[in-house]
């Protein structure tokens, strides 16, 4: 595969992710357009729950004709979410192998050329990991992005906005509590992404003294010094892979915990929020249903 068209140096992590994935760029879009169309499945999907409880609510339905409006919308929704989702896996089918086939080789590329001296100074383990590490992150990104995160962030986003469909004062009250949230967890997100990244080079450090002690296994001097080695290792990870993780791991323990009572909140005070404004007339049935079906999708 030629990957002359790639522009070294790299600014950054994102232009390289770009560089990579740019001769793909239009299938990757066909991906990407399933997470946000799934948002608005999940709107159409309420929606049309909403609409048939407000139906039955009433005393006397009048006509069929009524219902068929939000059984049609489940349908088609229900159909276009499948489609768009099989034209996403033939866009990753068609984009994807080779899109990391560029990776790994770019990467190649990109090592091959350093200076003697660096390879002197940094053992061939470590490099290999790293190359490893590179293409497990890009797996990672690429998940999250096309499955987890961007999937949740659109649905979050849409979520938010139809409420201006519903109810004008659910909106406003929702939008703070999204605000509010945003403000307290995106900053954890950021530093907990940081400890994350240098357990990761911990864990290169690791991976590459193992990889050169076991290249080395067959050297005559090496069976003189496996005690050493082996010492060695346990230094490494006891001084610097082992803290760093358990650092992971406490600052992972606060940012679930003070998401989930942010969450907790958020649901006492939707739901108490939501009685008052049934109580007072101000929503329907449906309405009520649809808002809290909605508040389930905040948090993620």
């Amino acid at each position: 595969m030629d990957t002359s068209d790639l522009k070294y140096p790299f600014r950054s992590a994102w232009h390289f992710l770009w560089q990579v994935i740019k001769p793909y760029r239009w299938w990757y879009i066909l991906m990407l357009q399933a997470p946000v169309l799934t948002a608005f499945y999940i709107f159409a999907n309420n929606y049309s729950f909403k609409l048939i409880v407000d139906a039955f609510s009433n005393e006397t339905i009048t006509s069929y004709h009524q219902l068929l409006f939000p059984i049609l919308l489940f349908i088609i929704a229900q159909i276009t979410l499948d489609v768009v989702w099989r034209i996403s896996d033939f866009a990753e089918w068609k984009a994807e192998p080779y899109a990391r086939q560029r990776l790994l080789a770019s990467a190649y590329n990109y090592v091959q050329y350093h200076s003697y001296s660096y390879f002197q100074n940094t053992p061939s383990g470590t490099v290999i990991s790293k190359l490893k590490g590179l293409l497990d992150g890009y797996d990672s990104v690429f998940a999250n992005i096309h499955h987890i995160v961007g999937k949740h962030f659109c649905v979050v986003v849409v979520s938010v906005f139809v409420l201006l469909v519903v109810n004008l004062n659910v909106f406003y009250f929702m939008l703070a509590w999204c605000v509010l949230v945003m403000a307290i967890m995106l900053p954890m997100a950021l530093k907990l992404n940081q400890l994350s990244n240098k357990t990761a080079e911990s864990k290169h450090q690791v991976i590459g003294a193992l990889s050169d002690n076991i290249t080395n296994i067959f050297s005559l001097f090496y069976f003189a010094k496996r005690r050493f080695e082996h010492q060695r290792v346990m230094q490494l990870m006891s001084d610097d892979f082992v803290p760093r993780q358990i650092a992971l791991y406490r600052y992972d323990f606060k940012f679930n915990m003070i998401g989930s009572v942010l969450y907790w909140f958020m649901l006492i005070t939707v739901f108490l929020f939501m009685i008052y404004l049934r109580t007072h007339g101000e929503i329907s049935t449906g309405d009520f249903l649809f808002c809290h079906a909605d508040s389930d999708y905040y948090f993620f």
